[in-house]
């Protein structure tokens, strides 16, 4: 449970910041092996 909206977005866009640091990560190996 959230205890307001302001920690709830921050929750969600730390996901979002995550998911994009991962899919770097993916760039960069495909990127390698081209």
């Amino acid at each position: 449970g959230y205890k307001n909206k302001s920690q709830y977005n921050e929750s969600i866009a730390k996901e979002i910041v995550e998911g994009i640091e991962e899919e770097e990560e993916e760039w960069k190996d495909i990127l390698k092996k081209l």
